[in-house]
């Protein structure tokens, strides 16, 4: 990214998603291709055990308006 502000962050919680998320990021390109906003998808893995790591940090690293971010520890509650 460079370093001019951001309009818009789109953020994605992953968990068990990698098959997906390529087709995910390629809709969303494609929904803000027309807009002039400077945005960036952030992908965050939620301690899924699948592939979704190595798509997100693909994706991030063919893509420099895609944000990959890590959490060691699922996220969500069950109560």
């Amino acid at each position: 990214m460079s370093s001019q502000l951001i309009d818009l962050s789109i953020v994605v919680p992953c968990y068990g998603s990698g098959s997906w998320l390529a087709e995910l990021v390629d809709q969303l390109h494609q929904a803000l291709h027309a807009s002039s906003l400077d945005y960036e998808i952030i992908l965050i893995n939620d301690a899924s055990v699948d592939d979704t790591w190595q798509a997100i940090a693909s994706l991030a690293d063919a893509d420099e308006r895609v944000v990959a971010a890590r959490e060691a520890v699922a996220s969500y509650r069950v109560w």
